[in-house]
């Protein structure tokens, strides 16, 4: 269910990328929301691809994340060549428990501090 709310520089959310095709992203998958919050911009935002599988071949535009962000035993990778801008209604919120009348709780999840200066280098690395 897409989220009712503009998100948040830094949160995590599920994105479903489906209709675009190999090999861009084209299915769903954790991302990271780089952009800030635009009043004119309020359908759309900015967000960089996270994955739980490491690179063949790490390049200067992975970086692994020190603290993981999703409850997962694997690490987790920010692939920072694969930025895109979308609309909200591909993203989704992490839902953990639902409540007495079967309504999903959602929580908000954000990338550590430590994290997002090495993000953003790794997003500048695949595009200059």
């Amino acid at each position: 269910m897409p989220i009712p709310y503009v998100p948040a520089q830094w949160e995590v959310l599920k994105c479903d990328f489906g209709g675009l095709r190999a090999p861009e992203l084209n299915k769903p998958r954790p991302v990271v929301v780089v952009s800030r919050a635009f009043a004119s911009r309020r359908k759309l935002c900015t967000v960089v691809a996270l994955s739980t599988t490491a690179p063949k071949v790490v390049e200067r535009f992975n970086y692994q994340l020190t603290r993981k962000p999703l409850a997962t035993e694997a690490d987790v990778w920010a692939k920072g060549d694969m930025i895109m801008a979308v609309a909200r209604f591909r993203l989704s919120g992490y839902w953990f428990e639902k409540d007495a009348r079967g309504t999903r709780c959602y929580e908000r999840i954000f990338i550590h501090a430590d994290d997002r200066p090495r993000i953003r280098e790794a997003i500048l690395a695949a595009l200059v």
